[in-house]
């Protein structure tokens, strides 16, 4: 199920009309700057690379890419107007995507290294390859994961302040937690495992835990960022209702404080653009349902 403007327009309340008129898809303007990657074997387009207006910029990503995937000897070639790339170098034990990511890095041209594999998905349970996943959103790869909007028993919504250290959309409001699924993982052991780290929650702290759209019919987000990069995820939305007197502590440092906010609140910074545009569809998802 792809978020498009029109289906977030459809599945919300008119209360978000403001955050759903705001949603970028893979139909909106600035998809223009960005080109096809595709993959081996994949069978469709799996990624999409940011190739702005020649200006100012001495180099464009794809540029970038093209001059590390020579470097690398990873096969690679042009189709149309798309960049071809194979996931795999012959007679290499490392997938072409790790390679490519860790000599990024070591370039300088990759930010936010988190030291975690993420699986890059063809399609939803076409695992190709896994790779660090600061390349993801770099190369349009799609990922997963799991967003949790989470209510006290009366109705109130927590929500996450983002770490000012994070290199994404840092000190912006999110869910009250939120991750990828990491290579290995279910999206169950995901909401475990990021509930534990980013609130110190288990989920016995919980009186109701709703999947509304759980790991047999996720979400997929689909759309270009406003700096140089595309998400393209599927998104596992869980609505939870906190025990009374239990409360959110993080333990690993990426959330730097909580916001306990009315739901009439929760809905302005939403329309705000205050939360991440994930985090703000998932939190809008819920209020509407419920």
């Amino acid at each position: 199920m792809e978020v498009t403007r029109d289906w977030a327009r459809l599945n919300l309340t008119p209360a978000f009309e403001p955050f759903a008129r705001r949603w970028r898809d893979a139909n909106s303007p600035e998809s223009s700057q960005f080109i096809p990657l595709l993959i081996e074997d994949a069978g469709s387009r799996t990624g999409s690379i940011h190739e702005p207006v020649q200006g100012f910029i001495q180099q464009t990503r794809v540029q970038t890419l093209e001059a590390a995937l020579q470097h690398l000897q990873i096969p690679h070639g042009w189709a149309g107007t798309a960049l071809q790339m194979s996931p795999q170098q012959p007679g290499n034990s490392t997938n072409s995507f790790q390679r490519l990511a860790e000599y990024l890095r070591d370039q300088h041209v990759l930010t936010g290294w988190r030291g975690e594999t993420q699986a890059i998905q063809a399609k939803r349970g076409q695992v190709i390859a896994h790779a660090e996943r600061a390349l993801f959103k770099w190369l349009g790869l799609c990922s997963e994961a799991v967003h949790v909007h989470v209510e006290t028993p009366d109705g109130l919504v927590w929500l996450g302040v983002r770490s000012d250290r994070k290199t994404e959309n840092p000190g912006m409001l999110d869910n009250l937690c939120a991750g990828g699924v990491c290579n290995g993982e279910t999206p169950e052991a995901t909401l475990s495992r990021e509930l534990l780290e980013e609130a110190g929650l288990t989920l016995n702290d919980f009186e109701q835990l709703e999947w509304l759209y759980g790991p047999d019919a996720p979400l997929r987000m689909n759309r270009p960022l406003l700096v140089g990069g595309w998400h393209h995820e599927w998104v596992h939305v869980v609505r939870a209702v906190i025990k009374p007197g239990v409360w959110p502590r993080n333990q690993d440092g990426e959330v730097q404080a909580f916001n306990l906010m009315s739901r009439a609140a929760c809905i302005q910074v939403v329309n705000d653009g205050r939360l991440t545009p994930d985090a703000g569809l998932c939190t809008a998802l819920a209020l509407s349902k419920h």
